[in-house]
């Protein structure tokens, strides 16, 4: 089923399937990023999310350009995209959160049969942010086995202080500054 968010004679919108339960927060970043940009967004029968060759199917079939699996998802996605191969060509944006990401050899070869497809590492939410993120290079043979979710911020020290402002010992309890 398609939702068109944009209007009459514009561009051909993004494409965005809704893979996560609207009872999930992902959902919301599904919906609101394919909004953002007045894209399509496409759902999903319920028994599709469970059939990984019918999804990709369904990402095939309908021209999939921006898709948000967790982790665990997204690596069996590779996984049964090796068993049946299919070129998906549209795909321009696989977000990937829920669990430390890992450069796995199936993960690697998905992606380098789809060069057009950038992965992007998602973390959050935590008390000061929604999402951090670290999109990967476009060449899978440099990535790490464990992506990292970013950098550190050029010029800043953070300090962990204990109850009267003072500095604790490495791997004690205090607080951030």
């Amino acid at each position: 089923m398609n939702l068109l968010s944009s209007s009459p004679g514009d561009s051909a919108p993004k494409r965005t399937l809704q893979f996560t339960t609207l009872n999930f927060d992902v959902s919301f970043q599904e919906l609101f990023s394919c909004w953002r940009d007045a894209g399509l967004l496409v759902l999903m029968r319920e028994e599709t999310r469970a059939d990984f060759a019918g999804l990709l199917g369904l990402v095939k079939g309908e021209a999939i350009e921006q898709l948000f699996l967790p982790y665990v998802a997204l690596n069996h996605f590779a996984v049964v995209w090796s068993a049946h191969p299919v070129l998906l060509p549209s795909l321009t944006e696989i977000y990937t959160a829920g669990e430390q990401l890992q450069a796995t050899p199936v993960l690697r070869a998905f992606f380098e049969a789809h060069p057009k497809a950038k992965l992007i590492n998602q973390y959050g939410p935590t008390e000061t942010h929604v999402v951090a993120e670290h999109r990967l290079s476009t060449d899978p043979s440099t990535w790490p086995r464990f992506p990292p979710l970013g950098r550190p911020i050029a010029n800043t020290r953070l300090y962990v202080l204990d109850d009267h402002g003072q500095p604790v010992p490495f791997g004690a309890v205090g607080e951030l500054y």
